[in-house]
């Protein structure tokens, strides 16, 4: 399945992201740290993306990322899963801890 560019397995198959370098791969790391920050009045800054596997569940996409963000005077690693529906433009961060 095609949705806005990226292609996306058979359902329920984790795949891995295969650039964390790639602007989707930022975006929604950047989206995690920005809900985590609002939902938790933390002030994490986004550094980058190390790893992520997506997932198809009919027509919802679950993403695990791995993540840096800065914390305060140090960077440190965290794990976000993110829930994606692209055809509504609605995502939802359904955890985020540290590591």
């Amino acid at each position: 399945m095609d949705v806005d560019g990226r292609r996306f397995t058979a359902a329920g198959v984790w795949k891995p992201i295969r650039s964390t370098r790639n602007p989707l791969a930022i975006e929604l790391g950047q989206f995690a740290v920005r809900e985590h920050n609002r939902q938790s009045y933390a002030h994490l800054k986004f550094e980058r993306v190390l790893e992520g596997s997506t997932q198809v569940d009919g027509p919802k996409l679950t993403v695990w990322i791995v993540i840096d963000a800065q914390n305060g005077s140090s960077v440190q690693k965290y794990n976000a899963t993110i829930l994606e529906e692209p055809w509504r433009n609605f995502k939802n961060l359904t955890s985020f801890r540290r590591v």
